[in-house]
């Protein structure tokens, strides 16, 4: 991918025809589009604090030169967010939202996602850009007040509550027909969080926004009368930040720091510890390279990355039982 996602994200000012007239409209008025941008996960300062692509998106958009001439304000629930820019924390944790439990993340969500609702419709801006679902806003109720949302699909919250929760046992597909033809009755408050969220995201919003063609196909499955348009656009990557020299000399510093030779080549993971990410695959692959006298001498694994909050522990527990099995050096550097 040639572009960063800051570069990318110069797509959304194409995006007449998927907001139902909102940019055409805005350029009529000939002052700066009003967006608000919300991230449950924004403003804990993603250099520092494991969070995942949710929270470096959103400090990366927010600083990018493509929201400058917006009247943009930031919703988040961190104390660090990014410099210079107009934060509000609307909900303010003591600790990263991904060392909470279950309950606690649900209860979290339930009163980001209210926080933001009564907060957008205070600010009443043109267009509010989500990163979340479950901890996401009453889109229905923005709709009705005649305020778009667009949200960023960081995660599909069906798809991995189907995998975590019900070990993949139907298809995600068949779970969310399962609930659109059962949504009347009283489903837990939990539950709502994951199908009742996502369901009105795909409603109500006008348009979802996913990293690849295999998320946006699933989505269409799961919602086939949906009328949100769903564009995949990808990440991409930050513009190069360092140099080639400074680059070679930290390597050389994490080799050293973790007893890996000049010469050891690496097989590298790089993300939170969690089944829905599945590094025990590439450990059970060189298990079983190793049992067919097939794996190279000269490598290392470094499973790189913190415990996710749901079921990471669990994982990482899981991962490291893996490696001890394994007389191929493997490095959990965090």
């Amino acid at each position: 991918m040639d572009k960063s996602v800051m570069e990318q994200w110069a797509l959304f000012r194409r995006w007449r025809t998927s907001c139902a007239g909102v940019l055409p409209y805005l350029e009529a008025k000939h002052e700066p589009m009003k967006i608000v941008m919300s991230a449950s996960h924004g403003g804990f300062g993603s250099e520092r604090v494991p969070l995942g692509g949710g929270a470096a998106i959103f400090e990366r958009l927010a600083s990018h030169k493509a929201f400058r001439s917006l009247d943009l304000t930031l919703l988040g629930a961190g104390n660090s967010p990014p410099p210079d820019l107009p934060y509000e924390a609307i909900l303010s944790l003591d600790k990263a939202p991904s060392s909470l439990g279950v309950l606690e993340y649900a209860q979290f969500s339930r009163e980001f996602g209210r926080r933001t609702t009564e907060r957008t419709l205070e600010l009443k801006p043109d267009l509010l850009l989500c990163h979340d679902i479950s901890e996401g806003p009453d889109v229905k109720r923005l709709e009705e007040a005649g305020i778009k949302t667009a949200t960023i699909f960081h995660v599909d919250v069906v798809d991995i509550f189907n995998r975590l929760y019900l070990g993949s046992l139907l298809h995600p597909a068949t779970l969310t027909q399962l609930y659109r033809s059962s949504r009347a009755l009283p489903w837990p408050a939990v539950l709502q969080l994951v199908f009742e969220k996502q369901q009105n995201v795909m409603d109500y919003g006008c348009l979802s926004v996913v990293p690849s063609s295999g998320a946006a196909s699933l989505l269409k499955r799961c919602y086939p009368d949906s009328p949100a348009p769903i564009r995949t656009i990808g990440w991409g990557a930050p513009a190069p930040r360092f140099s080639e020299t400074e680059l070679s000399r930290r390597a050389a510093v994490l080799r050293q720091e973790h007893g890996i030779e000049p010469e050891t080549r690496i097989l590298l993971t790089l993300s939170r510890l969690s089944p829905e990410k599945a590094q025990n695959r590439l450990l059970e692959a060189a298990l079983l390279a190793e049992e067919n006298a097939t794996m190279p001498p000269d490598v290392t694994i470094v499973i790189a990355g913190a415990p996710a909050f749901m079921d990471g522990q669990k994982h990482a527990a899981k991962l490291r039982k893996l490696a001890s099995r394994l007389t191929t050096p493997v490095v959990f550097p965090g």
